[in-house]
């Protein structure tokens, strides 16, 4: 017959193998948002857009749930328009609409972002004062930091008050494995170590993973080094707007785990609305 200690031994044994599948290495959930711009009043290429992203071909095909939010880039007049198709196609989702303010946007369209779709947001924002609709969105393990290009504080966003907003945010992003940047117009500097927005971002390499925008209506992306590292900045197109562009339709699609964030391209040809994918990369701190 066992002794007492060789009982105790073995029922230890057996917690920690109850315990194991729980604290062990088990892979992170893995959930995306998506991201787009330049809708303007192309309502129906945009609903195509949408409907693409809430398709449940996406969710069983890449054995995700739908995406947790859209992330818009700009150039949403009419928003009120906008984001009502929005919510009729999500209807039955808890997708929820993140705007950047673009150049297009009007007093309206502001008053809408302010008014309706942030206070619906709540308490996972946080503003930067007298920055218009700069703001950053806390959800899940990332921080999504949109800077307002608009707001009387420079295109450039070179101003002291919105980079020391901006760093403050990056750094006290305890609870963030990730951070995500977005405005509208896309800033590209010959020198990095010199511009005073993106040397501060690449300072902070090791945490901000992509800077999102817009404006041009054409799909790119490039990969931004400094004395940090690297940060991938991407031009989301265009998600409404046939003319003018680079002739697709394009999501940007971002699945989001603990230590590893995986980046799809899905575009469509204007005339066709059938997307494929375009590309698709990974940043992973393994």
């Amino acid at each position: 017959m066992p002794s007492t200690s060789t009982w105790k031994w073995l029922f230890c044994c057996l917690v920690l193998l109850f315990l194991l599948p729980a604290h062990g290495p088990v892979r992170a959930e893995t959930w995306t948002f998506s991201v787009i711009s330049d809708i303007h009043s192309e309502f129906e290429p945009y609903r195509a857009v949408l409907e693409k992203i809430r398709g449940p071909e996406n969710r069983a095909a890449e054995k995700v749930h739908g995406a947790d939010f859209v992330l818009v880039c700009g150039d949403m007049s009419p928003l009120p328009r906008n984001h009502e198709i929005f919510q009729e196609v999500f209807l039955d989702q808890p997708t929820f609409f993140v705007p950047v303010r673009g150049n297009h946007e009007k007093a309206a369209d502001v008053d809408h972002i302010k008014r309706v779709i942030l206070p619906g947001h709540g308490r996972h924002l946080h503003y930067l004062e007298g920055g218009g609709v700069s703001y950053a969105l806390d959800w899940r393990n990332i921080r999504v930091i949109v800077l307002d290009q608009y707001a009387g504080l420079g295109k450039s966003l070179d101003h002291w008050k919105v980079l020391a907003w901006l760093e403050h945010l990056i750094i006290s992003a305890d609870h963030a494995d990730h951070v995500f940047l977005a405005f509208h117009e896309p800033l590209v500097p010959w020198f990095p170590r010199e511009d005073p927005l993106w040397s501060l971002l690449t300072r902070h390499a090791a945490r901000v993973r992509a800077v999102f925008v817009g404006h041009t209506h054409i799909y790119s992306r490039r990969v931004i080094e400094g004395e940090g590292g690297t940060v991938q900045l991407i031009n989301a197109g265009n998600a409404g707007r046939e003319s003018h562009s680079d002739g697709h339709l394009t999501i940007v699609r971002v699945f989001v785990e603990k230590d590893r964030v995986m980046f799809r391209t899905l575009q469509a040809p204007h005339e066709t609305r059938s997307f494929h994918l375009r590309e698709q990369w990974q940043w992973s701190q393994k």
